[in-house]
């Protein structure tokens, strides 16, 4: 009879683990998609490390899993910094909705700081410091740098600070895949051009024609404008290029590094002048394909910088 009970006990609770489990496996699809931040990631890690001279795959491979669990971590910061506001704008999203809890996410967040510690150990010795700078900064940036009532109203400054934890992230897996804690010039304006780009996809994807603005969610076309905020993006993009010009050791011609900025003038003017109704979509997908085309040209231009 006992036995039957534990028997019992014991299929009840795989099931709740189970449960659990896939509850995550939900959040996971639904809040960071592999389909959309797996290319993104890999191509981010591969491009970096093309500042480098790096043509080994496998610290190439490792620094994109440190960088996942990274930005995993980030994107469960969000959620959870979120969820009030989401209560009421976006119940349909899992916190909400009630698939996890906020405390199920800190548990998360727990699990994936020692997980990108004991890996980066293990793999990526020298991407410690770099990486303990990042990791102390987004953990400032959970707490809105403890001056939240002062930062929140300044939305672009709010976000540019936030993205800032790029930087010394990209100099983390700089160090870890060249084995070398010691950082140059050149992988500083690396870091910088990384910032830049992350900018992008963060002003980018709050940027909304008057049929799209909400009253209840800030955006930078309300702050600046539709066109200010179109050129504010493309400010950036023009940074980014620039730093990454200056540090770059492959192209015997720049001008592939400027296709991105001219993909995102090309939007903005069909964002500012075209009636069409997806305008905003489109110059929303636009940004954020940046710094996936920005880094794939610079992953693929050892190949094929001789013939350019």
């Amino acid at each position: 009879m006992n036995k039957a009970n534990s028997n019992t006990s014991d299929l009840a609770f795989l099931k709740v683990i189970a449960r659990y489990i896939k509850s995550w496996l939900i959040f996971f699809n639904e809040r960071f998609s592999p389909l959309t931040h797996i290319p993104m990631i890999v191509l981010f890690c591969f491009g970096t490390a093309t500042f480098i001279d790096l043509r080994e795959n496998l610290p190439k491979i490792y620094a994109s899993v440190l960088a996942f669990l990274f930005f995993f971590r980030l994107r469960l910061f969000d959620e959870i910094k979120d969820y009030e506001l989401d209560i009421v704008i976006n119940p349909t999203r899992p916190l909400p909705r009630g698939l996890l809890s906020t405390t199920d996410l800190k548990f998360g967040i727990i699990i994936c700081t020692a997980s990108e510690y004991f890996f980066l150990h293990s793999f990526l010795p020298e991407s410690f410091r770099f990486w303990l700078l990042a990791t102390i900064w987004s953990f400032f940036m959970y707490k809105e740098f403890f001056i939240s009532s002062l930062i929140k109203p300044h939305l672009t400054t709010y976000a540019t600070t936030h993205t800032f934890v790029t930087l010394p992230l990209t100099l983390s897996l700089i160090s870890g895949m060249n084995e070398n804690a010691t950082i140059q010039e050149n992988d500083l304006y690396v870091a910088i051009g990384a910032w830049f780009v992350f900018n992008i996809f963060e002003l980018g994807r709050k940027i909304f024609t008057k049929e799209e603005e909400r009253s209840e969610i800030e955006s930078y076309s309300k702050i600046w404008g539709q066109s200010g905020s179109v050129i504010l993006v493309l400010t950036h993009s023009l940074l980014a290029t620039l730093a990454f010009i200056h540090a770059y050791p492959f192209f015997t011609t720049t001008l592939p590094l400027y296709i991105p900025s001219i993909i995102l003038t090309v939007s903005g003017l069909f964002f500012l002048f075209s009636k069409n109704s997806k305008r905003g979509s489109i110059y929303r997908l636009s940004s954020s394909i940046y710094i996936i085309l920005i880094y794939l040209l610079l992953t693929v231009s050892p190949y094929m910088g001789s013939h350019l």
